[in-house]
């Protein structure tokens, strides 16, 4: 186990995989354990956001692994289905050894991950050796390791999956895979903006929503979640659905709805902001699908559709006076917008980009006219990046979204 020696250790992982509690609160318990000289889990119930009862399902499956009566993994799944059910430990503990689907497929410890990530000295051999070490020890996909270790950030991690999606899909070379990996941590930017900016980016096409997405966009995995199922459906050929199923994060009837609406984008009937925000009315609120559908599509804007100069006015970067007087009428293309005011010093490079990612993610339907108006405002006035302001509004994008700038 990590740190087997300590029994903390184990709770720790647990506790902070299952995502049973907020960061700051498990921060909060970890400082008082060191301060005090506490066990965590005493830590953690003084804190006070953690009962003996959410307590209990934790103990037995620390106290299971340490017997080696189940895996890791298998505790961690366990106890986030027990969370997102609302049942006990042992029932859903149970539930996740039915649903698992026992695999043929041995993940070696080299693949294309760890080729990547050495290839592109995001990790060195010493990481590396000591992350397969405990991969083997613990059953847990050495990229995963990497991250619990703190050898690699979870967003760069996330780069480096998807790396070795576009690698598997023939759509970049290993090289341009390494470079835009590098270019990617040196930058502390995603693989698409380093790609972007290498040349080598390829647009998707409109109407493409995936199941990854639309769970991260609805608010229902977080970002470590999906990094964590990302791997395991790339390294042990599953469908991310299944691996969904298998982790407790999704249910087959949630899967279900997820299909419908899958479907309703790619029949251009709805937004992926608006499968989005149906996904979590089926999800909180136990909606049937449709009626989520009609629910979401009851209260969407008319004209979703914004061009750059508008996107501008409508964020009080700029005045409409002052477009309308520098730019044409008859000029339509985003780019040529953009580069019109900033020859006339009405605009920054840094602005302009993201003007142009907002307006890309309006394009895919990502998110909604006001969405975007509200992100570059958030831009203006606080100072921030594209990110920052995303997630400062509770919002989540697709970054394969945001670089379609024609």
């Amino acid at each position: 186990m990590f740190s087997a020696s300590k029994q903390s250790d184990l709770l720790l992982e647990l506790v902070r995989s299952a995502n049973v509690v907020d960061d700051q609160t498990l921060e909060n318990a970890i400082a008082i354990s060191q301060r005090l000289n506490l066990p965590l889990e005493r830590a953690l119930m003084q804190s006070g956001n953690f009962s003996e009862e959410c307590m209990r399902p934790l103990l037995a499956a620390k106290q299971m692994v340490e017997a080696n009566t189940i895996r890791l993994d298998t505790a961690i799944n366990a106890i986030r289905l027990a969370q997102h059910d609302g049942i006990d430990f042992q029932a859903a503990l149970k539930k996740i050894l039915t649903v698992h689907q026992k695999t043929l497929v041995t993940p070696s410890m080299n693949n294309d991950l760890t080729d990547i990530l050495l290839q592109s000295q995001v990790i060195n051999q010493d990481q590396f050796g000591r992350a397969m070490q405990k991969s083997l020890q613990t059953k847990i996909l050495i990229g995963r390791v990497l991250v619990i270790t703190g050898d690699i950030g979870i967003s760069l991690f996330l780069s480096a999956l998807q790396a070795v999606l576009l690698l598997r899909e023939k759509s970049i070379s290993r090289g341009e895979a390494v470079d835009a990996l590098k270019l990617a941590q040196q930058k502390s930017i995603c693989l698409e903006q380093a790609l972007f900016e290498m040349g080598s980016f390829k647009t998707p096409p409109v109407g493409s929503l995936k199941l990854s997405e639309l769970m991260r966009m609805a608010g229902l995995i977080s970002e470590s979640e999906l990094a964590e199922c990302l791997e395991i459906e790339l390294f042990k050929n599953k469908t991310f659905g299944q691996v969904l199923r298998e982790q407790g994060l999704a249910t087959d009837e949630l899967l279900e709805s997820a299909m419908i609406l899958q479907g309703s984008v790619a029949g251009s009937e709805l937004k992926a902001y608006q499968a989005a925000e149906a996904m979590r009315l089926i999800a909180k609120e136990n909606m049937f699908a449709e009626t989520a559908i009609n629910r979401v599509t009851q209260r969407s804007r008319g004209n979703e559709d914004v061009r750059l100069g508008e996107l501008l006015i409508e964020s009080c970067v700029l005045t409409r006076d002052a477009v309308e007087k520098t730019v044409s009428a008859a000029v339509t293309s985003n780019v040529k917008i953009g580069k019109t005011l900033l020859d006339a010093g009405l605009i920054t490079k840094s602005m302009l980009h993201r003007a142009l990612r907002c307006q890309s993610l309006v394009k895919y339907g990502a998110i909604s006219r006001d969405q975007a108006v509200k992100i570059l405002t958030s831009c203006k006035q606080k100072e921030q990046t594209v990110d920052q302001a995303i997630t400062g509004l509770g919002l989540s994008a697709p970054t394969r979204m945001q670089w379609s700038w024609v």
